[in-house]
């Protein structure tokens, strides 16, 4: 038998279900990202710089990982340890005491561990395929998954947890990777500053742009480090909201988080366009030979966008 259309309408439709849902950014930088290798692209995440759109098929591999999770902490009770995943039926979630938006949610936390019957742990749970997993068994979650032996840290700096166990299933044959590790307190204290730095910093941080290595070769902004495309349009990516560890507000005492604003001015540092002059709530941007001015009462940044755009 000949198959002629390997995507079949039925599932090209599930798979256009996953890609139109809602799609929010986080208003958070979370714990579980605090771990990457690059500043400016933490930076980009938190200030909302791009949408992330996946394809169907992957936004449902995601979701995959998630239902993992309560599958694993089934197969912890059923041998007899104890686990707390919910606190009124809510996930275990922790806020940095210092900064509003430095936060994460742990999977659960668990006694009766076999190699430590009586002592709390951090639990964190994840998925991976074959080639991942095989490489995790052989260097293990801090020099393999650095972002995830990061996330974990900071759940036990938050919680007062000293322990933590890791379990991570494969996809491709169902076997269970554990590794326990201890709480790193230096390394608690960096991750914090980091996040710190970020959040407050009001520009993109200076980092070397390598598009043909690691982690620029695959990174979600890596057009934006190019200076080939232009950010998406909102509250965080405009020179008017002001943000610091203890909260937000917009310098025009306007709404924030509207989803159009005629006010809305780029961030001159993410736009691929050299600043002319900046003067009355106004900036001039030099753009191909044309001058080009945004700001209330000038051209929309919307304008602009398109205007780079369509030279590029």
């Amino acid at each position: 038998m000949v198959i002629i259309d390997t995507t079949p309408p039925t599932i090209a439709a599930i798979y256009t279900h996953y890609e139109t849902r809602p799609n929010r950014h986080r208003l958070h930088l979370g714990a579980s990202e605090i771990g990457m290798p690059c500043d400016r692209a933490l930076w980009y995440r938190f200030r909302h710089v791009l949408e992330s759109k996946h394809p169907g098929r992957v936004c449902r591999l995601f979701e995959t990982g998630h239902r993992e999770e309560a599958r694993v902490i089934q197969n912890l009770r059923d041998i007899g340890i104890e686990v707390c995943d919910r606190i009124d039926g809510h996930q275990i979630h922790y806020r940095d005491p210092d900064c509003v938006w430095f936060t994460g949610s742990l999977d659960g936390m668990a006694r009766g561990f076999v190699e430590a019957p009586k002592s709390w742990h951090v639990v964190e749970i994840k998925t991976a395929s074959k080639k991942q997993f095989d490489r995790l068994e052989n260097k293990g979650v801090r020099r393999h998954k650095p972002e995830h032996w990061a996330q974990v840290q900071m759940y036990m700096h938050w919680s007062g947890v000293k322990r933590a166990y890791y379990l991570c299933v494969c996809k491709d044959d169902d076997r269970i990777y554990g590794e326990r590790f201890a709480y790193d307190k230096p390394t608690a204290a960096k991750l914090t500053e980091r996040a710190h730095r970020i959040i407050n910093a009001p520009e993109p941080p200076e980092v070397a742009y390598t598009p043909k290595r690691p982690p620029c070769l695959w990174c979600d902004y890596a057009e934006l480090c190019a200076e080939t495309r232009v950010p998406d349009i909102n509250c965080r990516t405009c020179c008017h909201w002001y943000c610091d560890c203890t909260g937000e507000r917009c310098v025009l005492g306007l709404e924030i988080g509207k989803l159009y604003c005629d006010r809305h001015m780029y961030i001159p540092a993410l736009v691929p366009a050299e600043v002319v002059d900046v003067y009355d709530n106004r900036i001039v941007w030099r753009v191909g030979t044309d001058e080009i001015a945004t700001g209330p009462g000038h051209n929309t940044s919307e304008y602009l966008r398109q205007v780079i755009s369509n030279l590029g």
